[in-house]
């Protein structure tokens, strides 16, 4: 069982603040995005990839 340390719901997804932040803060190795609509858009994907942190992956799902 992963251990979650934050959970946020925020219409932004992976923006500045999480990315710069939050990540850090709590030590987070993992950001899962949950929108239908960036779930299937590799382009949006791309952008949100680009604003997280090095250290951390992603995960898209609808």
């Amino acid at each position: 069982m992963p251990d979650i340390v934050l959970t946020r719901i925020d219409n932004r997804l992976i923006h500045g603040q999480v990315a710069t932040q939050w990540c850090g803060v709590v030590g987070a190795n993992l950001l899962l995005v949950a929108n239908d609509a960036v779930s299937t858009d590799d382009f949006r994907q791309g952008l949100m990839n680009m604003a997280a942190p090095a250290y951390a992956q992603t995960r898209f799902f609808s």
